[in-house]
């Protein structure tokens, strides 16, 4: 804002009988100011109104980009969250697919089923083992780990507990 139009506006002011804000009112600091800078009363106003102005803009951009960068880390988040579910959806799918493709291994008697079970246990070998339950159509997994105990009814394959009697079919894993 030019001192011409400062002026203006406060020859407005005293037009419409309005008093002239305190901050423009000539006051001796002003003066005292206009005297030191050399700096007339009006355009030491004009700046400071620049000034206030062009720090309500950079407010206001700031603001801007505040908006803009909720925004964007909003979106982000829902990407990441998508892709998570998206990548889960897969996971899950691929794995009903292959239970699905899964065959019933043959079967094996309890006796043979037990040997090797026994014979992992004390030779510390890993296991394949499927059991017999279908449901739904959908063949059972093919469990694999290490025997890491059993009793007369269950046995513990890794981190899974299965029936001895439950176990359609059982091979070392070499």
């Amino acid at each position: 804002m030019s001192g011409k139009e400062l002026s203006t506006i406060i020859g407005r002011w005293k037009w419409q009988k309005l008093s002239i804000p305190s901050a423009i009112k000539k006051t001796p600091l002003i003066e005292q100011r206009d005297n030191e800078l050399e700096i007339s009363r009006d355009k030491l106003m004009a700046e400071v109104l620049n000034n206030y102005a062009e720090r309500i803009s950079e407010k206001k951009a700031a603001e801007t980009i505040h908006t803009q960068l909720d925004s964007l880390m909003l979106n982000q988040n829902r990407l990441i969250e998508a892709t998570n579910n998206s990548a889960s959806s897969l996971s899950e799918a691929i794995q009903e697919q292959m239970k699905m493709n899964q065959s019933l291994m043959p079967g094996m008697s309890l006796e043979n089923i037990s040997k090797v079970l026994f014979s992992a246990y004390a030779n510390n070998q890993a296991l394949r083992v499927q059991e017999k339950v279908i449901v739904d159509g959908i063949v059972p997994a093919i469990i694999s780990g290490m025997v890491k105990g059993y009793d007369e009814e269950y046995v513990f394959i890794g981190g899974t507990k299965i029936a001895i009697d439950s176990i359609n079919w059982i091979e070392d894993k070499k």
